[in-house]
């Protein structure tokens, strides 16, 4: 329950306040900068802006996991997946098709995106697939373990988008009806 307190000031009167601000503008300095040899010694330093000031800093590490949010869709004939993953640190992605690992290539497009600091994001497009080769995996793989995700490409959703064919369809009978509601109208009018 909120409650207001009032009481007369005069200006010779002082009022002491505290603001506490939760940490901000957490930073990581690295000393010293640049290229290391493996073996030698590094400093972290942690900064935030906080009242009261931040008296104690905890380090997490966290095997990744990859999230609800992977799914695949279809768009006619291609079928374009994305595998959404974090951990500490950041896992890297790899994708699995029919059993075996996939690069990215022309024929099979593959983009990585990175999400923060802790996650990653990876979208494969693929083409014209046999039933037989619907076995699709995403793993996601960091210093601490790894995780997997089995697409399921026969329930993919399907997109509906603007295909050449549909377009021009629509714009033949869009044609049509024009000419069917203009022509009887023109006729009527130069009567």
């Amino acid at each position: 329950m909120d409650r207001i307190f009032r009481a007369p000031l005069s200006t010779n009167d002082t009022l002491a306040t505290t603001t506490f601000v939760p940490p901000k503008e957490t930073t990581i300095i690295i000393e010293p900068k640049g290229p290391l040899l493996e073996g030698s010694s590094v400093s972290l330093l942690c900064k935030s802006r906080a009242n009261p000031p931040v008296t104690n800093y905890t380090w997490y590490k966290v095997p990744p996991e990859i999230l609800s949010s992977s799914r695949c869709i279809k768009i006619s004939s291609m079928i374009r997946c994305s595998c959404y993953s974090q951990g500490n640190p950041p896992p890297s992605l790899v994708w699995k098709l029919a059993g075996e690992p996939v690069n990215h290539s022309a024929a099979i497009p593959i983009r990585e995106e990175s999400l923060g600091n802790v996650g990653m994001k990876s979208i494969i497009t693929l083409y014209d697939l046999d039933e037989d080769t619907l076995s699709l995996v995403c793993l996601s793989i960091n210093s601490l373990g790894f995780d997997s995700f089995a697409f399921n490409m026969s329930l993919s959703k399907t997109e509906q988008g603007l295909h050449s064919l549909s377009f021009g369809i629509g714009f033949v009978v869009a044609a049509l009806g024009m000419l069917l509601v203009c022509v009887p109208l023109l006729i009527i009018y130069y009567r």
